[in-house]
């Protein structure tokens, strides 16, 4: 699995370590406004972990409904002017996230990666409040599938629904005008050589955009060079 690195246009901070949890045992979270507040009677939990293999009892390891997690960051001065998004590597299974009480997204699929953008919500140099609802309920919806029946969680899989956020977190900083994807499909006509290549821009709709493309051969030497 791809994951962000840092570049000269990219920066990133780590958001693991030890995070405020609760389990919503009464499903009253939302009703109650968890994500204004700091959570009530949190525990501490380790992030990237499942939470199951932190508890200490069995209710609390087979549990399943909502679990929130909650902690505060800083967002690095410098990164004023930039797009500043937060990267979850995985949320099973289903994710609801806010920053400073304001809803910035929700995700379904408990092992994929998704990033959610904060520009707006959050300020360079200030600390910012995020609060992370998940529900690991299964459904014939969910990989892997289950079904909840008399109370318990019936599954379909020979595996433990382990959940929590069980991958690293990141807070991501890249430029407002950046390139955000590339396909290239290669050809011959002929005996020759063909490439076309598609460019996906982010924050370039009120700017003329040039993207300078060069072709390389294995020893680095530029064969040909264009731009889009």
């Amino acid at each position: 699995m791809l994951r962000p690195q840092v570049t000269p246009t990219r920066e990133m901070i780590s958001l693991d370590g030890l995070w405020d949890f609760k389990i919503d045992k009464e499903g009253v979270g939302r009703d109650q406004k968890w994500m204004d507040r700091p959570l009530p009677d949190a525990q501490t939990m380790a992030v990237p972990a499942s939470f199951n293999d932190l508890m200490t009892n069995a209710e609390d390891q087979d549990f399943h409904g909502d679990v929130w997690y909650q902690r505060t960051a800083r967002v690095p001065k410098g990164w004023d002017g930039s797009t500043i998004s937060v990267y979850f590597s995985s949320a099973t299974h289903k994710a609801q996230v806010w920053v400073n009480g304001t809803e910035v997204g929700t995700h379904e699929g408990g092992y994929l990666p998704f990033d959610l953008d904060l520009t707006g919500v959050v300020e360079a140099g200030e600390e910012f409040q995020i609060t992370v609802c998940l529900n690991n309920e299964l459904t014939f919806q969910t990989i892997p599938p289950g079904v909840k029946k008399d109370g318990k969680q019936r599954y379909f899989h020979d595996f433990f629904n382990y959940s929590g956020i069980a991958r690293p977190v990141k807070l991501l900083s890249v430029p407002k005008v950046r390139l955000v994807s590339t396909t290239v499909l290669t050809d011959f006509e002929g005996t020759t050589g063909k490439i076309e290549a598609d460019f996906v821009v982010a924050g370039g709709d009120d700017k003329e955009i040039t993207i300078k493309v060069s072709l390389l051969d294995e020893d680095g030497t530029e064969i040909t060079s264009g731009t889009a």
